[in-house]
């Protein structure tokens, strides 16, 4: 598929050296598949990057986006965000911006009282309260995610641990 779709782009009528100027760029809205992909990948290099570090382990892992995907859902909920579209192909109104506020303030503050801090359960949280993650069917689906990418970083991290003893760098 061609990036960008064609359809996603504002037709231009009004000069041909600035296509589209005064129109625009039409938002493209993601499928959650989408957004999945770049969360998990998101998480799978933090670990690659640290795994030695607190944000790193399972637990924080798994219970980071748990806690963002539910700080999000009560944000989307509380904002009566939930009654609206999506904040990329509807309006972004000042529902989704308290929002995502809130989604932040009760991910940081839920992950850091339970101690497992997830950078990545940020951006989860966001998806979530800008209402471009709905529904158990998707939540359900990126819960499967998060735990393959967490088994699949744990497998990685130990056929890969002589290896990176082997390429350490000396902290002197």
């Amino acid at each position: 598929m061609p990036w960008p779709p064609p359809e996603s782009l504002a037709e231009s009528t009004d000069s041909a050296a600035f296509p589209g100027a005064g129109q625009g760029i039409q938002p493209r809205t993601s499928h959650p598949s989408e957004l999945i992909n770049g969360l998990l990948g998101v998480t799978a290099f933090l670990w690659f990057r640290d795994p030695a570090a607190r944000s790193s382990t399972a637990r924080s892992i798994i219970a980071g986006h748990a806690l963002g995907l539910a700080s999000g859902g009560v944000a989307l909920t509380v904002t009566g965000a939930v009654h609206l579209p999506d904040a990329l192909s509807g309006e972004f109104t000042l529902a989704h911006a308290l929002g995502s506020a809130l989604a932040i303030v009760l991910t940081a503050l839920s992950t850091e009282g339970l101690r497992c801090p997830h950078p990545p359960a940020a951006a989860t949280t966001l998806v979530v309260s800008l209402g471009l993650m709905r529904g158990p069917l998707h939540m359900a689906a990126f819960g499967g995610g998060v735990l393959v990418t967490t088994a699949a970083c744990l497998l990685l991290g130990r056929l890969a641990a002589p290896r990176r003893r082997d390429l350490a760098v000396p902290t002197n």
